[in-house]
C-alpha cells in the first residue's frame, strides 16, 4: 500500500509539474511584447574585413569504420576549407575521422524528430580547416614532408565540425534555414525549426561544437599565451570558422537555382551564435554568394567586449577556447579596449552587411547569460527591427516557449521573399 502511495504521490506530482510548465508556456505567450518591423536599417559604415588565414592543404578527411575505409565525397572546397559528405552509415557506428595526424572516434545518432519526419532526406557533411602550418627551420635535417607533419602534429589548429542537413524528400526545396548554434551546441531550437521540412523547407544545423577545438586550447596555452593582445585574434580564429563553414554549405547548395523559383536563404544565430551570424553574413557578400534574405537573432546581443566579458555564456567560451576571462577591473579594461579596437569580426563591425534585410529579434527581458543591455543595443543598431521579448532569462528562453510561440517563429521564417522579389517598399 505504502509503495502504490508512493507511486500515486510521484504521478502526482509529475502531472502538477507538467501542468505548470503548460501554464507558464502559455502565461509567456501572452506576455509577450512585441514591437519594432521591417527590415534592418544599419547606420554603420561598412569596413574592410581582413579574414584570418586558413590551410587545406592540411584538411584532408579520411574516414574509416570497423569493416575499413568508407567513401567520402569532397562537395566543396575555398582556399579556407574544405566540406565532404559522408555515406550514409547506421545509427550508433563507430567512425573514425582522421585528418590533421589526429583520429577523432564519433558516432552519428538519429535525429531526434525521426519518427515525426519521416518524409526528411538525413545528410551528413564535415567541415574542416587548418591554420597554415609554417615550417621553418627548427626541424632540423628533417625532408619538407617529413618536417612538415611533424610541425602540424605540434602546432596545427584544426577544425572539425559536423552539419547536418535535412531535405524534403519530394518536391521542390521552397527555402533553407541555416542555423548557428550556441556555446554548447544544438538546442530546443533547432530541434523545433526542424519541422519547417514539413514546409517543403531544408534545414541546415551545427551537431556539434568544434570537436577539435581542444587541441587548440593545448596549442594556445603552449604558444599563444592569452594576454590582451592576443585576444581579438583569437577570437576572430574562433568566429570566422562559422563564416567559412556557412561559405561552403551555401557553395555546394543549388540556392541560386532555387532562388529563381522564389526559394529564400535564412540565418538563424542562437545565444552566442548570434554573434556569429553578422560576420556569416558579411563572408557571403564578400565572396559572391547568395547572401541571406533574413535574419533571426535568438538570444542573441551586441557588444562583443561586454558580450565575452560580462556575460555568464560569453566567459563560458572564452574557457572553452583557452583563455581565462579577467576577473580584476584593470584586466577587464585592458581587454574590453583591445576587443572593441583590433576584433575583425565582431558582430557590430560586420552589422552593415545586413543592411536591408529582414529581420527578427528573440529575447528574455532578464537575460544575465547574453545581457539584456546588449540586446537592446542589437536591437537599436540593427535599426528597431521586429522584436519579442519575453519576461524570461536566457535559460527561460529556450526552456519556456510553447507550441504556439515555436509555431510563430516557423511561420515568420516561411513567410520570407527573395529579397529581389520582395520589393523595394519592403527592404
Amino acid at each position: 500500500m505504502d509503495a502504490m502511495l508512493g507511486r500515486a504521490r510521484r504521478a502526482g506530482v509529475a502531472v502538477v509539474g507538467a501542468g505548470m510548465a503548460i501554464g507558464l508556456c502559455a502565461t509567456l505567450a501572452g506576455c509577450v511584447h512585441r514591437s519594432g518591423w521591417g527590415v534592418a536599417n544599419v547606420q554603420r559604415p561598412n569596413v574592410v574585413i581582413q579574414w584570418p588565414e586558413r590551410s587545406v592543404e592540411d584538411a584532408t578527411l579520411s574516414l574509416r569504420n570497423e569493416d575499413g575505409e568508407l567513401p567520402v565525397a569532397e562537395i566543396a572546397v575555398s582556399d579556407r576549407g574544405r566540406l565532404y559528405e559522408i555515406p550514409p552509415v547506421p545509427v550508433g557506428d563507430v567512425l573514425e575521422f582522421s585528418v590533421f595526424e589526429q583520429r577523432v572516434l564519433a558516432t552519428i545518432g538519429a535525429h531526434p524528430r525521426a519518427e515525426e519526419i519521416p518524409y526528411a532526406v538525413d545528410r551528413f557533411l564535415v567541415y574542416t580547416s587548418a591554420d597554415p602550418v609554417r615550417v621553418t627551420g627548427t626541424t632540423g635535417g628533417l625532408d619538407a614532408r617529413t618536417a612538415r607533419s611533424f610541425v602540424a602534429a605540434l602546432t596545427v589548429a584544426g577544425r572539425l565540425r559536423f552539419v547536418r542537413v535535412l531535405e524534403p524528400a519530394h518536391g521542390p526545396v521552397t527555402g533553407t534555414c541555416i542555423v548557428l548554434p550556441g556555446v554548447l551546441g544544438p538546442s530546443i531550437v533547432e530541434v523545433r525549426l526542424a519541422e519547417l521540412v514539413r514546409q517543403g523547407w531544408r534545414v541546415v544545423t551545427f551537431e556539434t561544437t568544434d570537436l577539435l577545438r581542444p587541441m587548440r586550447v593545448q596549442v594556445r596555452g603552449r604558444f599563444a599565451g592569452a594576454a590582451a593582445k592576443s585576444v581579438p585574434r583569437i577570437v576572430d580564429a574562433e568566429f570566422a570558422d562559422s563564416a567559412f563553414a556557412v561559405e561552403l554549405l551555401v557553395a555546394s547548395l543549388p540556392l541560386a537555382e532555387e532562388r529563381a523559383t522564389g526559394a529564400p536563404l535564412v540565418l538563424v544565430g542562437v545565444s552566442l551564435g548570434a554573434l556569429e551570424l553578422p560576420a556569416c553574413a558579411a563572408r557571403l557578400r564578400e565572396v559572391g554568394l547568395p547572401t541571406p534574405d533574413a535574419a533571426v537573432f535568438f538570444g542573441g546581443g551586441l557588444g562583443l567586449d561586454e558580450v565575452l566579458i560580462d556575460g555568464a555564456a560569453g566567459r563560458e567560451w572564452l574557457r572553452l577556447g583557452g583563455l581565462q576571462p579577467p576577473d580584476d577591473e584593470k584586466t577587464r579594461i585592458e581587454w574590453r579596449k583591445t576587443l572593441a579596437a583590433k576584433s575583425e569580426l565582431a558582430p557590430e563591425h560586420c552589422l552593415p552587411a545586413l543592411q536591408g534585410v529582414r529581420t527578427l529579434q528573440m529575447d528574455g527581458q532578464f537575460d544575465r547569460v547574453v545581457p539584456t543591455t546588449t540586446g537592446d543595443r542589437l536591437w537599436r543598431e540593427l535599426g528597431w527591427p521586429e522584436r519579442w521579448q519575453y519576461p524570461v532569462g536566457h535559460v527561460g528562453l529556450f526552456a519556456f516557449l510553447g507550441d504556439d510561440e515555436w509555431g510563430r517563429l516557423r511561420a515568420w521564417i516561411a513567410a520570407t521573399k527573395v529579397a529581389e522579389a520582395a520589393g523595394a517598399d519592403e527592404r
